[in-house]
């Protein structure tokens, strides 16, 4: 036993220092698993949507609403397009949430110019009163409210189509350039998430 009292008195330095690097090794760890457990615990009461995969099924350039134009330069001074998007998003956090439905980005690849719409958030659909297979009433508009946002439950994945209409009629000179570029555009989409971080994810062309 006194061998054993001499050998620590004798390296006594040696042991702190080692009891030392041990208990620093010991509060690094406990340190690093007390902040993956708020991590988790965080993620288990906050929505996490994201997008992972957005095509474009459909771009369409001409006008997009009632009017009509009478020679190819009113058309291209109108300068609208039509835009049709899937979207795969899915909420991998803990609690219900909703994310903003995402902006499309337009980039012209020859000079660098670029776009911006918004999606499609209500649209008109043509009714008429029917009774016994029989229309008994005018026929009329009824809008329908598409939503701004997209909203899912924890766990849940959706496949998501939206719409876009670009229309630059108001600037003459970005509509002539949008019409006449309009084969050099590249497409993505930009969003924001819960925490307000932007992410921008570039549209795979899926067109028939």
């Amino acid at each position: 036993m006194s061998a054993i009292f001499d050998f620590l008195n004798s390296n006594s330095g040696a042991i702190q220092g080692i009891a030392v690097v041990v208990l620093v090794i010991a509060t690094i760890y406990y340190a690093v698993q007390t902040q993956r457990t708020v991590k988790e615990m965080k993620r288990q009461n906050t929505a996490d949507i994201k997008l992972y995969k957005a095509e474009l099924l459909r771009a369409r350039k001409g006008w997009v609403d009632k009017f009509k134009p009478k020679t190819e330069e009113e058309a291209e001074s109108h300068g609208s397009a039509y835009f049709k998007v899937r979207i795969i998003v899915a909420n991998q956090g803990g609690t219900s949430g909703s994310i903003g439905k995402p902006t499309l980005i337009m980039r012209c690849k020859k000079d660098h110019m670029f776009y911006n719409a918004d999606p499609v958030t209500t649209e008109q659909e043509f009714v008429r009163e029917v009774k016994n297979g029989i229309s008994i009433g005018y026929e009329e508009y009824k809008t329908i409210d598409l939503g701004k946002t997209i909203y899912l439950k924890p766990g849940q994945m959706e496949v998501v189509e939206l719409k876009y209409y670009f229309k630059a009629r108001k600037y003459p000179e970005k509509a002539r350039h949008f019409i006449e570029h309009f084969n050099y555009f590249g497409y993505s989409i930009k969003y924001c998430d819960q925490s307000n971080n932007k992410f921008e994810i570039p549209l795979i062309y899926s067109i028939s």
